[in-house]
């Protein structure tokens, strides 16, 4: 009985057709133009321009600002300028809007000193977003000569990253007598002061000191390690330093001479001077 039933259906079905045929063509015939049509409407959204980026720190600023995120006018920047302060922005970023007046703050009190620049890390063109991946915005780096950039980790108020820079501009103090040395060490938790043969335009040592400075400033920027030198034997002598090429921390803890046996490399010097400071209870 099955078969037979089947077959009364199927008549069915082809006198339906037959009266509705020109509908169902019409029907069909729109169905396969809307999806002949999909990748092309697919592919007129994906390609759609993005609307071009809009400066995000006003015309006049003392930021320079580069809104579609190119990094060669930054290159050229490092080749002139001794020191340079870079802000990674993404303009669609809260904090980023929240540190921008406060950049601009700090930009202007050191227009005279330190070139200040700003970078949309974000525009999708741009170099930056293409070499750099960012997990969070803004980034503040600094850039000293040819070194790599050293980070502000604190709070970006104008006045710690006036502070921020300052520090690495001027990251080492000279001590001329017993009375300088106490007021340095009166003023600071921790204390390094070097002893290297300043009489010789560059000192053996010296540079590797100066970069370790600069990169206990980016390590611990709210409880620093302060660095100075003395250019006196006798000063020298009576710290416990009697070779050039040498230094000593001080501190709550006591005084401690850094080994001679150890490497004398920016990385060792940090991570020696880490292990000996005095930790301050906040």
């Amino acid at each position: 009985m099955r078969p037979i039933r089947g077959l009364k259906a199927v008549k069915c079905f082809g006198r339906w057709m037959a009266r509705y045929s020109r509908i169902c063509v019409c029907t069909m015939g729109l169905i396969l133009s809307l999806l002949a049509l999909l990748p092309s409407l697919r592919q007129a959204t994906l390609t759609s321009p993005a609307k071009p980026p809009r400066r995000f720190f006003p015309a006049g600023s003392a930021v320079i600002d580069f809104p579609y995120g190119n990094m060669n006018p930054i290159v050229d920047l490092l080749q002139k300028e001794e020191i340079l302060f870079v802000m990674y922005y993404a303009p669609w970023c809260a904090q980023s809007v929240s540190v921008r007046e406060e950049y601009q703050k700090a930009a202007k009190y050191l227009i005279d000193k330190v070139k200040f620049v700003g970078v949309n890390c974000w525009w999708p063109e741009g170099s930056c977003r293409n070499t750099y991946k960012f997990l969070k915005y803004p980034e503040l780096y600094v850039y000293h000569t040819n070194l790599d950039g050293f980070k502000f980790n604190g709070i970006p108020t104008a006045d710690e990253l006036v502070r921020f820079v300052e520090d690495i501009l001027y990251p080492i103090t000279l001590l001329h007598s017993v009375e300088s040395i106490n007021n340095f060490s009166a003023l600071h938790d921790n204390i390094v002061i070097g002893n290297f043969d300043l009489s010789t335009p560059t000192p053996p040592g010296y540079k590797t000191y100066y970069i370790s400075a600069m990169k206990m400033i980016e390590w611990n920027h709210l409880q620093p390690v302060k660095f100075s030198v003395v250019n006196k034997p006798l000063l020298s002598q009576l710290l416990g330093m009697n070779d050039t090429k040498q230094f000593v921390i001080l501190n709550l803890n006591g005084s401690f001479i850094y080994p001679t046996q150890n490497n004398f490399t920016s990385d060792s010097i940090v991570k020696w001077i880490n292990e000996h400071r005095y930790e301050v209870r906040m």
